[in-house]
């Protein structure tokens, strides 16, 4: 595996990689790898030549610093996972390599998609997000873009990204990866504590709840039960609820099409966000 820290270098690759027609398969990543990210690399590989891997923690979508300093950053760990996946290239930049001084976010227009769910919770951070993965398009120029339906919002938001700027990448969004006891796989999973593990059961199973008995209630007697499951002296709950997965206006009958149920928590001081597909 080729490990990069300067675009220039990784622009370079690529255009010779392009110029021999090769396709290039691409998965942005926080780092702190765990298998979900691995079955990006695995479904990229299926459909590219080439795969790259970034990974960068990206300081401007933490609207909380001390979520930003607490971030798991096993970098040797995540370096061999990559390998053994036979990931080709990792692009692992430095915070200066990405952002000039006093840069501003790049903003698009994301209607409401930046004002409800984690964009309310979370304010600023899409811009973050808009903004670091503009950035990486332009640099690795990807034939497809992979990305984890766990943040499903966020998938939202760079669907609106690569169409309003043009991008020609497809955006390929992949299936949550679930431990055996339906816990989403996720990098902040490393900071729980056993006993905040065990009370973050009850996310998934709140969601596979709503999906399995959606035909049997109305969509507030679910989600009033949802929130019952979710009920635990460790768990804060922020929001869960029923919506359009592509523009997240909040569904208001559970027949409509293209629903999904988002949820997000605190398992103590662990903010954990989950969704499901209910159609």
């Amino acid at each position: 595996m080729l490990l990069l820290k300067q675009s220039a270098d990784l622009i370079n690759y690529l255009e010779k990689q392009h110029s021999k027609g090769f396709s290039v398969g691409f998965l942005p990543t926080m780092g702190a790898l765990h298998l979900g990210h691995i079955s990006l690399v695995e479904k990229a590989k299926k459909s590219c030549d080439v795969v790259v891997c970034s990974i960068f923690v990206n300081p401007t979508q933490f609207n909380n610093p001390t979520d930003l300093a607490k971030y798991p950053r096993p970098f040797s760990k995540d370096v061999e996972m990559l390998i053994s996946a036979e990931c080709d290239v990792l692009f692992h930049p430095e915070v200066g390599e990405m952002y000039f001084e006093h840069e501003v976010p790049k903003q698009i227009n994301l209607a409401g998609l930046a004002k409800v769910y984690e964009g309310f919770y979370r304010p600023g951070h899409f811009d973050g997000v808009v903004t670091i993965v503009s950035k990486l398009l332009e640099i690795v120029n990807p034939n497809e873009l992979f990305i984890g339906q766990k943040d499903l919002q966020q998938c939202a938001v760079i669907n609106k990204l690569v169409l309003e700027k043009g991008f020609k990448s497809s955006v390929v969004i992949c299936p949550t990866v679930r431990e055996k006891d339906g816990l989403a796989l996720s990098s902040r999973n490393l900071l729980l504590s056993d006993n905040e593990r065990t009370a973050a059961l009850k996310i998934s199973k709140a969601l596979f709840f709503i999906k399995e008995e959606i035909q049997n209630y109305s969509l507030d007697e679910l989600l009033f039960k949802a929130q019952d499951i979710l009920i635990d002296d460790l768990i804060t709950i922020e929001y869960i609820d029923v919506v359009n997965r592509n523009t997240f206006i909040k569904s208001s009958s559970v027949t409509d099409n293209g629903k999904a149920v988002v949820v997000a928590v605190f398992c103590g001081k662990v903010r954990l966000i989950d969704n499901l597909f209910l159609d």
